[in-house]
């Protein structure tokens, strides 16, 4: 039944017919194996002489027609084309299981009375009159004792061998006539049933047939799906198309990818010849299953290249840190003898690095910095100042906040108020943002020193804007440098302590120079409590900012009158350009002597001409360190000042 819903036989084909066949077929089966057995015990029975006789012979050619004839069908096809139940069919194994097992518990004995039912078998499903004359010749008493041992052996199964007689009859009850042609009968019906509704689920599918375009047998198969599972007409078409769609759907996934591998190709053509068939669900699961191992093959291979990449990577990142290594040591030389080019390749090596941004990266950008900081604070080397601001903001903004982001914004504001002095006043306003940003995180009660340091910072920024005539800024610094000296105090932190009150004398002398007489002796006072400390001995270089500062309020003094004064004045400027060499501090030495000159000027307003000659020595050695480039306001002021002094000398004719 199977293979005619399958589409696999005529819908013509003759059951009947075909089940006599195998039966028949089925006989030759069974003959073939008792007449070996019946073969072997007659050669062990050699007193009876059928061995050296011509029958013998015989008997090979009767085998030899047996074999030729079991060639034509297959086990399991005749099982089938009977008609048997899975039941019958699994009882006569069983039952020939049982026969073999009592057999073997035997000595080799010959099964004569299957061997001679086989032959009634044989002769009636074959139509014989009679048994074929080879067969008789060989079981009959021309053998001279053959047939009577084979009919001997009968009773002597019966009386002696219960087990194999009953599984021999189990077996013979199988397959009698009787029970062959109910079955027949049987498949019969079912085969004009099937034949029916096949008819009919053509008929209603005849549309999606002809659109489906595919071949006979793969819509049969189609068909008996449906049949197989009792789909009520109603929902035939429905499961047509699903069973079309699953097939579509598998058929896609056939499409052979490029570069398949060997054993994929090999459950592809599984799945291929699989659904050809019309076995959708071994297709389906060969699929799936292909799917799931092409899946794991690709896992492992991206893994194994991820693997590769991080090794490849790992490798990278070696040989760039060691690249990034020395490089940086390769900065640390070159900047002993050329500071700028030293901080330039300080910076590469930090932009080499693998891992950037990163605190090594951070600490070689601030490195390259404070290089060249240093040479724009000192030599006024062009850019040097606006380089080290960059590289602070660049890796401030990295950090974000916390303590070391505060520390960066106090160091930040400390190189935008150089700039500032210089006369760049966005930067002073761009330096008290910076400290405005660091003591929200360094603040008075968390950290107190530190907050006194920015705060002392914000002061001085403040102190320069002041000077240049922002009025607001002046009542800031001085509130600040007051509010700074509450925690630097001189048993605390001396010399930042003095730091303070130098800061403070500056506030004082620019409130003192807008006509507060009392403001710049309280000037004088700050400076001479931070030169106890800040001493030429302990720090040559704050004595000499404290003592040029503290000139500075003498010369206004002598501006006002105060002969002595400017005298003072004179010796404070002298005295710090002992510290504030040209070698040492350039720009620091030119403000001083350009300072020096100043006060020398007013001394020769009053009738020294020496005095004035002097002052125009000083103002033309300054101009050569405050030139345009380097500082351009304190250039624009000296300048003017030369110009004061060498008008006053031509008007003396000096």
């Amino acid at each position: 039944m199977a293979r005619l819903k399958r589409g696999e036989l005529d819908p013509n084909h003759n059951i009947l017919r075909a089940a006599s066949y195998a039966r028949w077929n089925a006989s030759l089966h069974l003959l073939q194996a008792h007449w070996d057995e019946c073969i072997e015990w007659a050669r062990a029975q050699d007193r009876y002489g059928v061995v050296n006789t011509g029958r013998w012979e015989e008997g090979l050619a009767v085998r030899k027609q047996l074999n030729r004839r079991m060639s034509r069908v297959h086990d399991k096809d005749m099982a089938e084309a009977m008609g048997l139940g899975d039941g019958q069919y699994k009882e006569v194994q069983t039952a020939m299981r049982d026969l073999l097992a009592a057999e073997k518990s035997e000595k080799a004995d010959p099964r004569e009375a299957l061997t001679i039912a086989a032959l009634d078998e044989l002769s009636s499903w074959a139509g014989w009159d009679q048994v074929p004359p080879p067969l008789k010749r060989a079981f009959k008493a021309e053998t001279n004792g053959f047939a009577d041992a084979f009919r001997a052996s009968i009773g002597e199964l019966q009386a002696t061998n219960e087990a194999r007689w009953k599984a021999f009859q189990k077996i013979h009850a199988a397959l009698t006539r009787e029970e062959i042609l109910a079955n027949t009968e049987h498949g019969v019906e079912q085969n004009e049933k099937i034949l029916a509704e096949l008819g009919e689920l053509r008929s209603v599918l005849e549309g999606k047939i002809n659109e489906l375009q595919a071949n006979e047998q793969l819509v049969n198969t189609f068909l008996a799906r449906i049949l197989d599972r009792h789909v009520p007409k109603t929902l035939w078409a429905d499961e047509f198309d699903s069973i079309v769609a699953r097939w579509r759907s598998a058929s896609h996934e056939l499409v052979a990818p490029r570069n398949q591998a060997a054993e994929f190709e090999q459950e592809r053509r599984r799945a291929k010849e699989a659904l050809d068939g019309g076995q959708l669900e071994e297709a389906e699961n060969i699929l799936a299953t292909l799917r799931a191992e092409r899946r794991a093959r690709r896992e492992e291979e991206k893994a194994q290249q991820l693997f590769e990449q991080q090794q490849r990577e790992a490798r990278w990142r070696e040989e760039q840190q060691a690249d990034a290594e020395l490089l940086k040591e390769q900065a640390e030389i070159v900047a002993v003898t050329e500071p700028m080019r030293g901080a330039a390749l300080l910076e590469e090596a930090a932009r080499e690095l693998p891992d950037a941004p990163s605190e090594l990266w951070a600490d070689w950008l601030e490195q390259s910095g404070d290089l060249a900081g240093r040479e724009g604070e000192i030599y006024a080397v062009p850019g040097a100042l606006e380089k080290k601001v960059d590289l602070l903001s660049e890796v401030a903004g990295w950090r974000g906040a916390g303590s070391e982001w505060a520390r960066l914004k106090n160091k930040l504001g400390n190189a935008l108020l150089v700039i500032g002095e210089r006369g760049h006043n966005d930067s002073l306003v761009r330096a008290v943002k910076a400290y405005d940003e660091a003591l929200l995180e360094r603040t008075r009660e968390r950290t107190p020193l530190d907050w006194a340091t920015i705060k002392n910072n914000l002061g001085s920024v403040l102190s320069i804007m002041a000077a240049r005539g922002n009025d607001d800024a002046l009542p800031r610094a001085i509130k600040a440098f007051g509010e700074v000296l509450l925690e630097r105090t001189r048993d605390r932190d001396p010399f930042n302590w003095a730091a303070t009150k130098s800061n403070l004398g500056n506030s004082l002398s620019i409130l003192g120079e807008r006509g507060d007489s009392d403001a710049l002796c309280q000037a004088i006072e700050a400076y001479e409590d931070a030169l106890v400390v800040w001493t030429r001995d302990e720090a040559p270089l704050r004595w000499a900012t404290a003592k040029h500062n503290m000139g500075s309020v003498f010369r206004v003094l002598g501006e006002r009158g105060d002969e002595n004064a400017l005298q003072r004045a004179v010796r404070a400027y002298e005295e710090v350009l002992l510290e504030r060499t040209r070698d040492k501090v350039p720009l620091q030495w030119a403000k001083t002597k350009s300072n020096l000159g100043n006060a020398l000027r007013f001394i020769g307003e009053r009738g020294d001409n020496e005095a004035l000659r002097a002052s125009l020595v000083c103002h033309d050695e300054a101009l050569e360190e405050l030139t345009a480039e380097r500082a351009q306001a304190l250039h624009d002021m000296a300048t003017r000042n030369r110009a004061k002094t060498l008008a006053l000398i031509k008007e003396r004719g000096l």
